[in-house]
């Protein structure tokens, strides 16, 4: 779901303060093809306070995971000086599959858990790497000490073995 950033309206300092009327807002469109939109992408506020803020809202739903700068947000109103119309900047607008959604989640709880140091996927597959290198030598460790303890026992008890023999 995407939402405008509220307008707000605030003359210049030169200037009384006087109510915004006639506002329009008209967002640039989305390309069908990729996107549900479910609202709509202009609006008439009719008039609003000087200093107030008021928000257009619409649903957004895409239909793949994609990439796209996405044109302006346009809004023309009318003071007491005259009419005006200004618009935002264009905006970088990415959507995300189910997965890919999940994978950014849980990429920033790690990066929040660990203070920022893995952040990326690549920094948990290097950490991934070198605590499984780390705990494939515990293993190692743990084995060889078997075997040699094992080997003792063994070499021990044919001592005990042959000692028992000769006497």
């Amino acid at each position: 779901m995407r939402s405008h950033t509220p307008f707000t309206f605030s003359p210049p300092p030169t200037l009384s303060y006087s109510p915004a009327t006639n506002v329009e807002i008209v967002e640039s469109s989305w390309p069908s093809e990729e996107f549900l939109v479910t609202g709509h992408l202009s609006a008439s506020l009719g008039t609003i306070a000087a200093g107030a803020t008021t928000k257009h809202t619409y649903k957004l739903t895409p239909k793949d995971a994609r990439s796209l700068m996405h044109g302006p947000v346009t809004v023309t109103y009318s003071t007491d000086t005259g009419t005006k119309t200004t618009s935002s900047k264009e905006i970088f607008f990415r959507s995300y599959t189910i997965v890919e959604f999940g994978k950014q989640k849980a990429l920033e709880f790690g990066a929040q858990m660990t203070a920022g140091y893995l952040s990326t996927p690549s920094d948990w597959i290097k950490t991934g790497a070198i605590g499984g290198g780390l705990l494939g030598a515990v293993l190692v460790y743990k084995s060889y000490t078997k075997i040699s303890a094992a080997n003792t026992n063994r070499k021990r008890n044919k001592a005990v073995q042959e000692l028992l023999k000769s006497q």
